[in-house]
């Protein structure tokens, strides 16, 4: 049996009594037998306590996973004011806030806005998505226009080119930035062309 001091009200001292202190000293000593009695002593309340806040079966179980290998790394900052249940449950309540968290900064929103009684589709509840990627006809003109002023840079004698060199990025061609003002090496061709 292991008392704790919870507080201290004006001059009385209330004492906490906590059944699981001897288990945290041993667990804090080493011994992994006895943090794993904690954990199969607390793991279905942590799971209630997630699963109320989370509403998710996985999240709720990572979330105690969490919170049980934070308990464990953080044995030592323990001080015994409080149960240990109390700190668990407050350190699985905190996981759920964070994962809470997450989840409303990652929130995808659904491409189609239907509503369940099949009314009509409002425009405004539409996503308008735009394809980004240049189309056949796009990446064949500018093909076109980088050969075009190959040739033209090839007529030019070197002194006039100016340092000026076609602009590759990954292989293909920058629409924006056709030329790149990056030298020529000395002595050879660009190695670029």
């Amino acid at each position: 049996m292991s008392l704790t001091i919870a507080e201290n009200l004006g001059k009385h001292t209330v004492a906490v009594f906590d059944a699981d202190l001897p288990l945290v000293n041993a667990s804090r000593n080493g011994d992994p037998s006895a943090f794993e009695e904690l954990v199969k002593k607390y793991d279905a309340k942590l799971y209630r306590v997630a699963q109320g806040m989370i509403h998710n079966h996985e999240d709720a179980e990572e979330v105690v996973q969490t919170a049980f290998l934070k308990a464990y790394l953080n044995l030592h900052r323990f001080q015994g004011n409080a149960k240990f249940s109390t700190w668990l449950i407050r350190i699985a309540m905190n996981e759920s806030f964070m994962k809470l968290r997450k989840q409303r900064s990652n929130r995808e929103q659904p491409l189609d806005t239907d509503n369940a009684f099949g009314a009509e589709k409002s425009s405004h509840n539409r996503l308008d998505l735009t394809d980004w990627a240049a189309n056949p006809e796009s990446l064949y003109s500018t093909t076109e226009l980088r050969q075009i002023l190959e040739n033209c840079l090839q007529k030019l004698q070197p002194r006039l080119r100016g340092g000026l060199r076609p602009a590759r990025h990954r292989g293909t061609l920058d629409q924006r930035n056709l030329w790149s003002p990056e030298p020529y090496r000395h002595g050879g061709e660009d190695p670029a062309l």
